[in-house]
């Protein structure tokens, strides 16, 4: 579930991520940004400094957001490999 709110998160970064929208965003996420996105990282430190937070205290949520983002790309893997092998369109996924 975690994964679907990070989504808009994600595709922020794609369009340029400001100190306004960090404002609006939680601790843990913004901790995940200045982990995984390096050209943010400044960014996020810089809100975190603002805030006053340390990223020690949201450990186990950013692991777990971790964990989530790695899921989601073996799924898109998995998914991927499957329609190479033939599966074609509605094919596997069918219900989901």
């Amino acid at each position: 579930m975690r994964s679907i709110l990070l989504v808009p998160l994600l595709l922020a970064g794609c369009a340029g991520l400001t100190a306004e929208s960090l404002q609006r965003t939680d601790t843990a996420q913004v901790c995940y940004i200045a982990v995984t996105q390096p050209e943010n990282r400044t960014l996020a430190e810089a809100e975190l400094k603002r805030r006053n937070a340390n990223c020690q205290e949201h450990t186990a949520e950013v692991r777990r957001m971790l964990e989530d983002d790695a899921r989601m790309k073996t799924e898109g893997v998995s998914t991927g490999a499957a329609r190479s092998s033939g599966m074609g369109m509605g094919g596997g996924m069918r219900g989901y």
